[in-house]
């Protein structure tokens, strides 16, 4: 990889404006990261070509008032998948909502985890997926013998 200094301007660009100063990317280490103008707009797409068909989107209230999950339900179900969603996620979550998703994960047989938020949907999100993978601490049979598959985390930017 090559580094490569940033502009003068980004050093006095506040952090809504970064936006603007980056071209759109799509990042694929060991981890992909998609950037850019209408990349939520793509992940029913992405979903789809990760093998997800049954996505649990995690999120919380305050970003389902603000309509991302509503823009990331919408491409989910253009691709073609079902979609289930769990907003009870609050501030620093705790076990009992990792156990809320993974009831839901459950009932609905997930075979893919979305999370759009913030750091308290994405760690709900990562500790639900990482809970069903975990045959000795799973009280869910079901979802030991077949955890949520890949999952894909969402910060959206305005």
């Amino acid at each position: 990889m090559k580094a490569t200094a940033l502009p003068a301007a980004i050093d006095s660009a506040r952090s809504s404006d970064l936006t603007s100063l980056l071209s759109a990317f799509d990042f694929h280490p060991l981890t992909r990261v998609v950037f850019g103008p209408g990349s939520l707009a793509k992940l029913g797409e992405l979903v789809r070509e990760l093998g997800g068909s049954r996505v649990l989107l995690v999120t919380d209230p305050g970003l389902e008032a603000a309509g991302h999950p509503q823009r990331a339900i919408a491409s989910l179900g253009a691709a073609g998948l079902e979609v289930f969603v769990y907003d009870g996620v609050e501030e620093n979550p705790t076990e009992h909502h990792v156990a809320e998703g993974l009831s839901l994960a459950k009932a609905q047989r997930i075979d893919f985890l979305v999370a759009i938020g913030g750091g308290s949907s994405m760690d709900c999100a990562r500790i639900t997926r990482a809970s069903g993978k975990q045959p000795s601490r799973c009280s869910l049979p079901w979802l030991c013998r077949r955890p949520p598959g890949p999952a894909v985390r969402l910060n959206p930017m305005h």
